[in-house]
């Protein structure tokens, strides 16, 4: 189909994400890069089937998912990219009666990776929106991305970091490089806990990291050697359920 049928391109990109890795995120960077807006769908499966604990027993919620693609498209500066929670439990149902119900007059991407030939469960959406003059799908062949692939080619996975969470050197590892110690630590919290942050917290938990950032280039040019922790406003009960103090920044 025409990729300029119409003069906006929005890219949907589904899944539950439990949680958010480096791959998902490769993925989305792709799409903004091709469409005008990217709308990330969190679907929200409930049977017992669908739910997913990290290592300390912590069930990751969508809401939980949410917060840490909101730290990684803050930290990635992905600015044309919307992440929302769907009612639906299937992602590839929540992208359709997304397009469904809220889209017209715009050319529209299904996001889906090359890894195992996901592209072609998509061939049939061509059909469904084939007489829609108002939907321009693009085929899912020519939009799919090629899968990420680590610096050290090992493959991460959303598994891999739910077995690690008490190890927050191991997944310091296995998420996306860009982000800072403080954004690592926020997303261990949220996944050690069970606890989202709220928006005063984050914003007082990154002006301390600034302010100690500062202090210690001030250490480095008279030449003093200063090490410092940083912890964030973990309370006790979070302790106790995470076994997760705070690790040296630097």
């Amino acid at each position: 189909m025409d990729m300029k049928k119409f003069d906006k391109t929005i890219a949907l990109v589904s899944g539950s994400y439990k949680p958010v890795t480096a791959g998902h995120l490769f993925m989305v960077e792709q799409y903004a890069k091709m469409a005008d807006h990217v709308i990330v769908l969190i679907s929200d499966p409930k049977s017992v089937k669908s739910i997913r604990k990290t290592c300390l027993g912590t069930v990751i919620t969508a809401e939980m998912s949410k917060q840490i693609w909101q730290i990684y498209l803050k930290r990635y500066n992905l600015t044309n990219v919307e992440v929302l929670v769907s009612n639906e439990p299937s992602p590839i149902t929540a992208m359709f009666k997304y397009v469904d119900e809220n889209l017209s007059d715009v050319n529209v991407i299904f996001g889906v990776s090359k890894k195992g030939g996901d592209e072609l469960r998509f061939k049939s959406a061509m059909k469904y929106y084939a007489d829609n003059e108002h939907i321009n799908l693009l085929d899912p062949a020519t939009t799919a991305v090629e899968p990420y692939v680590s610096k050290d080619g090992v493959p991460v996975s959303a598994t891999d970091i739910r077995n690690n969470i008490d190890k927050p050197d191991v997944v310091r590892t296995m998420l996306p490089d860009r982000l800072t110690d403080a954004d690592v630590k926020k997303v261990i919290k949220i996944l050690s806990t069970g606890k989202t942050l709220s928006e005063d917290q984050t914003n007082e938990d990154d002006a301390r990291l600034e302010q100690i950032s500062n202090e210690r280039t001030s250490f480095d040019k008279i030449g003093i050697d200063e090490d410092e922790e940083v912890q964030l406003q973990i309370t006790d009960d979070d302790l106790k359920q995470s076994r997760i103090l705070c690790y040296n920044i630097g």
